[in-house]
């Protein structure tokens, strides 16, 4: 007999005694091993899917007429200076550059994070860009991968992907794609859907563009 199966015999012998000796430590040990597989299935898990039950998860914040499934629930950036990659030109779509340039703007004028401009797509933290579908109600959508810290519960944004539907917003005034286009950056940023009050995060996502409110809650998110 090797000796690789003489150790595995051994290993498996000692685990039976030890569970017959120990009956009340089975429970313990059985959600101790569910832990462990769950945290290798994170470190193996890159892509992340959405509401996957690992701690690397996917949000899909859209702007409609109806909430979102997924909610980011607290995830914020675990820096305060954020890489942004500009996936559309005013040369080839200008209403669309124009509308991500001037929330661009506008949220850096909040002074809550700083967003900086970078040249290649591979070194963005958010990248915002468009898309034409017709299969969906979705006039925007952030596409947020974050991490979960399954001991503290925390979330950290790790990536975000800020689309425009041209389908839906092609049909929409200059100030109203300005709008959607903060909206979107604003989940980018951590800022959830808010339903009570002039908000640019309201679901509708082009009424209104940044108040004092989504400022001070954005604050509040950083403020530590």
């Amino acid at each position: 007999m090797k000796f690789s199966r003489i150790v595995k015999l051994v290993i498996v012998v000692v685990a039976i005694i030890f569970v017959v000796q120990n009956p009340d430590k089975v429970a313990t040990g059985k959600a101790w091993v569910t832990n462990q597989v769950q945290q290798l299935a994170t470190l193996l898990n890159t892509q992340g899917g959405q509401n996957t039950p690992t701690s690397n998860i996917s949000s899909r914040q859209s702007t409609t007429s109806h909430t979102d499934a997924t909610a980011l629930n607290g995830a914020i950036w675990p820096k305060r200076t954020l890489k942004v990659y500009f996936d559309v030109s005013l040369n080839s779509k200008p209403a669309y550059a124009t509308a991500w340039q001037r929330a661009f703007d506008n949220w850096n004028a909040a002074k809550v994070l700083t967003l900086t401009k970078v040249d290649n797509k591979n070194q963005a933290d958010i990248v915002l860009t468009t898309e034409n579908r017709d299969d969906t109600m979705q006039a925007g959508v952030a596409e947020t991968q974050f991490l979960l810290n399954p001991i503290t519960g925390k979330k950290s944004i790790t990536h975000v992907t800020a689309k425009l539907n041209e389908h839906y917003l092609d049909d929409y005034s200059a100030v109203r794609k300005m709008n959607t286009a903060e909206h979107e950056l604003g989940h980018a940023l951590g800022l959830d859907h808010v339903s009570d009050h002039a908000s640019v995060m309201q679901p509708q996502g082009s009424e209104y563009g940044i108040q004092t409110a989504d400022i001070n809650q954005l604050k509040a998110l950083y403020q530590n």
